[in-house]
């Protein structure tokens, strides 16, 4: 038997909040155990909103909300840090020469 939807809800918001920390702190493990615990909760919804109808309640859908605002800024912060850590390792650098006239490996 499955939760109810609004349980599902705040563990998936603890579980995004937790997302959010890690991606702040770049602490690698955290986020990796957060994810998994996140796809797991993810398909938990995916099969409880297979057998749900509509959405009445109002605490729902403010959980929903919720939830998207915290996706926003997980998205946010790990693009700043993608974006960050591209220009401190200058992936998209041009390639260069080698003394042969190759272009040098990266």
């Amino acid at each position: 038997m499955l939760r109810p939807l609004s349980a599902l809800l705040k563990d998936l918001i603890g579980t995004a909040e937790r997302q959010v920390d890690a991606a702040r702190c770049m602490d690698k493990e955290a986020l990796e155990v957060a994810n998994e615990k996140r796809q797991d909760l993810n398909f938990e919804l995916r099969i409880l909103l297979q057998d749900a109808g509509k959405i009445e309640s109002d605490a729902i859908r403010a959980d929903i909300v919720s939830l998207g605002r915290l996706d926003q800024r997980l998205n946010r912060i790990l693009s700043s840090v993608n974006a960050i850590f591209s220009q401190a390792l200058n992936v998209n650098s041009p390639p260069t020469y080698g003394a042969d006239g190759r272009i040098a490996p990266r």
